[in-house]
């Protein structure tokens, strides 16, 4: 039988990095994202592997958007929920943080996972089967200067993600927390780790059972000083 996987932010970056190692391990793919070109890129892209591809555009932080992913995820009957989609936090002091800024990053890295994880875990309950990944990052494991808003959301993502896994488990249900360092999604970052390679690991980690993957890819100039 064919598992159908829905991950989030997935028309351009790690998450369509990840969309790809899923189908070319022959799921089926929901993917979500804001632009609608990339979208139908990634549509384009999967569509050729000879899986079914089903594509969501929208933004995460209208409610319409959740909706229109629970009705799909509860029609194709998914297995894997990936909430991989996030925001950035502008690396300026706390005091200069624009408060549209602060609340997006709460939105969308803390309270659209949560939101969308309660709306789907009981499709998951009624067949005691399914997983939920989460994608967070090493600030979730790590503070960092200049981003408490975003090392909020993180350790609170990470909270729910452990404390969802100790009630989930005993229905059957894997939750999966990703911690990852910088990803090179952008030519200008400095650094980073190649996205296909980053998904690759990931879809290991699913496979072999781990509730926990820390994939840390900095170079040691810029990793902590113990």
């Amino acid at each position: 039988m064919v598992e159908t996987i829905l991950i989030t932010g997935s028309s351009n970056g790690i998450g369509e990095a990840i969309a790809k190692v899923f189908a070319d391990n022959h799921y089926d793919i929901i993917i979500h994202g804001r632009n609608k070109a990339d979208l139908e890129r990634v549509y384009n892209d999967i569509s050729c592997k000879g899986v079914k591809c089903y594509a969501i555009n929208g933004d995460l932080r209208e409610d319409q958007t959740l909706n229109n992913l629970y009705n799909i995820a509860k029609e194709k009957d998914i297995s894997i929920l990936f909430n991989n989609a996030g925001a950035l936090c502008p690396a300026v002091a706390f005091d200069k943080l624009d408060n549209k800024d602060l609340e997006d990053v709460v939105r969308v890295n803390f309270l659209v996972p949560i939101k969308l994880s309660k709306m789907i875990y009981p499709l998951f309950l009624d067949k005691s089967y399914g997983s939920i990944i989460n994608m967070n990052s090493i600030i979730g494991m790590e503070v960092k200067m200049s981003k408490p808003v975003f090392s909020g959301a993180r350790w609170g993502l990470r909270g729910f993600t452990e404390s969802l896994r100790l009630e989930a488990k005993e229905k059957g249900i894997r939750v999966i927390g990703i911690y990852p360092t910088r990803v090179k999604t952008k030519p200008e970052f400095e650094y980073g780790m190649d996205p296909n390679e980053t998904a690759i690991k990931i879809y290991e980690a699913y496979k072999n059972n781990m509730d926990d993957l820390i994939l840390d890819g900095r170079p040691e100039q810029y990793r902590p000083k113990k």
